[in-house]
């Protein structure tokens, strides 16, 4: 704006005569205010783009920490939740171990006890047999001896029939 004022009164005559020499100066002056203004907005705009600069770079620090931290975060929930999971899968480990072992022993005892019936139930089929064979030979020897008496009552009979 000052640079087209200056151009503008350059261009226009102006009313009051004024020596030549003040009108350099004015221009002068008007050239070095122009120039100094010029150097103020560079210097005020090159502070402006450093604070806008550090404002920036401490943003984007603040966001790395920040990520830093969100990975940290995150890394340690994973560390937590592996930890987790293989003591999960520990206890589970362990939990169907002693059921295998259990199931293990637990079979064993009903093999033994099965193999136990076996054998209790082979002697019972021998005592059996046995007494079997023995009720039957107590028969066979009742039997004979009723037939003899049956025979000699028999005999009697005939004997006396005949007499």
């Amino acid at each position: 704006m000052l640079r087209s004022v200056a151009s503008h009164a350059i261009r226009t005559p102006s009313r009051v005569v004024a020596p030549s020499r003040v009108i350099t100066s004015s221009l002068h002056s008007s050239a070095l205010t122009q120039q100094s203004i010029t150097d103020k907005v560079r210097h005020t705009l090159g502070d402006l783009n450093k604070k806008i600069g550090e404002a920036a770079a401490t943003g984007i620090d603040k966001a790395q920490e920040a990520s830093h931290t969100v990975e940290e975060k995150t890394h340690n929930a994973t560390d937590a939740t592996k930890q987790g999971l293989d003591a999960l899968n520990k206890k589970t480990g362990q939990a169907a171990a002693s059921g295998i072992d259990k199931a293990q022993h637990m079979s064993e005892n009903a093999g033994d006890k099965a193999e136990d019936l076996k054998y209790q139930a082979k002697d019972k089929a021998q005592d059996l047999k046995h007494d079997a064979k023995d009720k039957a030979q107590d028969m066979k020897h009742v039997a004979k001896d009723k037939a003899h008496q049956g025979k000699a009552k028999a005999k009697d009979a005939a004997d006396e029939y005949t007499n």
